[in-house]
């Protein structure tokens, strides 16, 4: 009897020991698997743009895979030190961020050749690169772990391309007779799984740092977190025991953390009906949401996630609509109107619609791309070396051939909505040479993540210009917060709007940047032909009605804009702003800014109104941003007041 209970003993303390040392994951896993090879190279065997992606592959690591075979220290001495702290600004840290992703970058290239290749020394190199990031990162803990510095750099950086790298050699790092090169000991030496397995949790802990504070499941969120999420999900996937790599999944998928927020119950919920990321559009894009949901249904397609998540795979569609006719993006908010991921998106789109049989969304996918490609003279198969954007190298795992024609082409419809931002789109585009002769604007504003508090505000296109005032985001982060940027361009004095009695500004209550003063309530629209993404009753004409209760300044207003074609190469645009204050209705500014030589204001009769100087603009409500923001305004002049109609040209 003891025997028996015994055995049992060891047989159930067995049965819980497996479970922690089971790997059921096969790698690699985060890209392809090794079932998918025969596919990758069959793409690669029969598309001329795949072959010259594997040749740059080769260019970038053959030579210096050389240098590294006579001499495996050589590469060591280009790395730049490790900063003790993952708190630097953004500027502190790029030296190291752009040293260490070139050696990471490195070793993720050459996993990929051993993948493609089977030759053993491309995984030798790899696993030495590895071997050296492990020696320094395991004997950390995941709040002192960092590679560049900077803890929303590295997630979008060096632990995508370390955990890429571990992912595509795992299998030859796993055999018993491998070795790898030891800086400290300058020679090859067993290599450490249970130490890389340290430092691979070291790299999880750090993206997710579940030591700080919690996630706030629903509060509205930057993208920080959707541009940090490849490099947890990815960390998280190399880690080999199953328990507890689930447990890190559910980290990352529903119960967040205040930097790596919940995708379930914070991220996703922010998209809308519309499946757009509530952002202005440079941001919006979020290329990494289609990423992620891809990768997550391909290795848990039992979660269904596409499924449950597509309208955001729809909304993608929807930044097609926001170009003007240079193909530029509508600004509004902190936009850049020269970003564009959308090539990205429909290529993560096309993927799992084919996979999934989607064939709606399969074939809107097809459709942009072949024109995109078409517009840029072929698809691009560039190899990035660009620190943040380790993804370039998908193009030989997720790509398909398009068929050889399209029968449509993608229809640019009159009006759009896009109800986050508050806005709507009126365009007027032509056949021949739209570029000189269409026309394009939007109207609308919203309090959103990375907003600007404007009113109603409107930006035009015409003849080739981009005729707006918001000058968007500037390109680095210390002009951003210069006063001009702060208090100027994102408020009310810097758009195309109406402030009312000399006071219109923003309210700094549950605002998405504290202390920035940009709230404002949404405009919404209350009339419009076409409808949203229909067609028009005339190809001539349309229009679009916003409406905004503005509860910050207690006013009501309205603005109309629409495009009248009058012939192939003549059209105009109408603007009616109708604006009432619910206090004292004192007066109504109506700032409009445009590009011209010169500025005519005259009666009726075009006799020209006498101006003359004012300071009367130099002054502001008192807030911290100096709302209404029209003190920048220079060389201000007035008429006298009139009763009279006036022409402005």
């Amino acid at each position: 009897m003891k025997n028996n209970f015994l055995f049992i003993l060891i047989t159930l303390n067995l049965l819980l020991f497996i479970p922690l040392k089971s790997q059921s994951l096969q790698h690699p896993v985060i890209f392809t698997t090794a079932a998918e090879k025969s596919q990758t190279l069959e793409l690669i065997k029969n598309n001329d743009w795949a072959k010259n992606f594997v040749i740059q592959l080769h260019k970038s690591v053959d030579e210096e895979l050389l240098k590294h075979q006579t001499n495996p220290a050589a590469i060591f001495s280009t790395i730049p030190s490790f900063p003790t702290t993952d708190n630097l600004s953004e500027t502190q840290c790029q030296p190291f961020l752009n040293g260490h992703n070139r050696v990471l970058m490195q070793a993720a290239n050459a996993g990929i050749l051993y993948y493609l290749t089977g030759e053993e020394k491309y995984a030798q190199y790899s696993a030495d690169i590895l071997a050296f990031y492990i020696d320094e990162i395991a004997p950390k803990t995941p709040e002192t772990t960092t590679i560049c510095g900077n803890y929303f750099f590295d997630p979008r950086s060096t632990f995508v391309n370390f955990s890429l790298a571990y992912d595509f050699i795992y299998n030859f790092l796993k055999k018993s007779d491998t070795k790898v090169y030891s800086k400290a000991t300058a020679a090859y030496v067993n290599f450490d799984n249970v130490k890389a397995q340290k430092a691979i949790a070291n790299i999880a802990g750090n993206a997710l740092k579940e030591s700080g504070p919690a996630d706030i499941h629903g509060k509205m969120v930057s993208n920080h977190p959707i541009l940090t999420a490849p490099g947890s999900l990815y960390s998280i996937l190399c880690v080999e025991n199953d328990a507890e790599r689930e447990r890190l999944f559910n980290i990352f998928w529903e119960k967040g953390t205040k930097r790596q927020n919940s995708f379930k119950y914070t991220i996703l919920p922010m998209f809308g009906e519309q499946g757009i990321w509530p952002e202005s559009t440079s941001y919006s894009f979020m290329p990494n949401i289609p990423l992620i949901l891809n990768i997550i249904d391909r290795i848990k397609p039992e979660m269904h996630v596409t499924e449950l998540n597509k309208n955001i795979f729809e909304g993608v569609f929807l930044f097609e609509q926001m170009r003007h006719p240079d193909r530029r993006f509508v600004r509004f908010g902190d936009s850049k109107r020269n970003n564009d991921s959308t090539e990205k998106n429909y290529f993560y789109v096309l993927n799992m619609a084919k996979r999934r049989g989607y064939t709606d969304l399969q074939k809107k996918a097809e459709i942009a791309l072949q024109q995109s490609y078409a517009l840029e003279g072929g698809r691009s198969s560039d190899l990035s070396d660009s620190p943040f954007d380790g993804h370039s190298s998908l193009i030989l795992f997720w790509d398909s051939p398009l068929p050889a024609s399209s029968v449509s082409k993608f229809e640019y419809k009159p009006t759009v909505l896009i109800k986050h931002a508050g806005l709507a789109l009126q365009r007027n585009y032509v056949e021949k040479n739209n570029e000189l002769y269409g026309l394009c604007g939007i109207i609308g504003g919203a309090h959103y993540v990375h907003s600007h508090c404007t009113g109603i505000s409107m930006e035009l296109y015409g003849a080739g210009y981009d005729m707006a005032p918001n000058a968007g985001l500037p390109p680095s982060v210390a002009e951003r917060q210069i006063p001009l940027h702060e208090n100027y361009f994102r408020l009310y004095a810097g758009n195309n709007t109406v402030i009312v009695n000399g006071s219109s500004h923003g309210s700094d209550k549950d605002v998405w940047k504290s202390n920035s003063f940009v709230w404002q309530n949404t405009t919404v629209n209350v009339a419009c032909e076409p409808k949203h993404l229909e067609d028009p009753i005339s190809k001539k004409f349309s229009f679009a009605t916003q409406f905004l209760k503005d509860k910050v300044n207690n006013c009501d207003q309205e603005r109309t804009l629409s495009t009248i074609r009058t012939s192939d190469t003549t059209a105009y645009y109408f603007d009616m702003f109708r604006s009432k204050s619910l206090d004292e209705n004192k007066f109504q500014d109506y700032i409009y800014h445009n590009i011209g030589d010169a500025t005519h204001i005259s009666n009726a009769e075009n006799k020209t109104l006498e101006v003359t100087t004012t300071d009367r603009y130099k002054n502001d409500i008192g807030d911290p941003v100096q709302s209404p923001g029209w003190r920048y305004f220079e060389d201000t002049k007035v008429s006298a007041a009139t009763k009279e109609a006036v022409k402005v040209r």
